[in-house]
């Protein structure tokens, strides 16, 4: 994955533990507010008005960049086994996408959410995000069972 500034990531560095990664990526996320609007919009709106060669196109892209994303995942996570950083990954688009769609409301409900009697409601991005990812990484850990074996 490309950093900033034309930099690639270090394949040597050290591995990160699934609890790490998912406050760094929801972190990284909620940093990038923009980026994380037009993934909220990109399904639900971009993509239903333009030309499907346009989609399909933009998809193929999009498709390379998780797979280069999903191979540095699975390398510096270990619990991440080959083959599943992808899935994770497409798992966690899901996630920030209905996570940002519930968490920023229109202007005009935004206040609906100050009512009490709804709290339970009112989610923060950054953490809903990372629980999630927590959650999805402890789910692809290999149980003691199969480590066992």
């Amino acid at each position: 994955m490309a950093r900033r500034g034309g930099g690639r990531a270090d394949p040597g560095a050290a591995p990160v533990d699934a609890e790490a990664l998912a406050e760094l990526l929801a972190r990284s996320l909620a940093g990038r507010v923009r980026l994380a609007r037009l993934l909220a919009l990109q399904h639900a709106v971009l993509e239903h008005n333009v030309a499907p060669a346009v989609v399909l196109a933009w998809r193929r892209g999009m498709l390379q960049q998780m797979l280069q994303t999903a191979a540095l995942l699975e390398r510096r996570c270990p619990a991440l086994r080959a083959g599943e950083g992808l899935r994770f990954f497409l798992h966690l688009h899901a996630a920030a996408v209905g996570l940002h769609q519930m968490t920023h409301p229109a202007p005009e409900l935004a206040a609906t959410l100050t009512c009490p009697t709804i709290g339970p409601l009112r989610l923060d991005f950054a953490a809903a995000l990372q629980a999630h990812a927590a959650a999805l990484l402890r789910g692809l850990q290999p149980d003691e069972a199969a480590r066992s074996e």
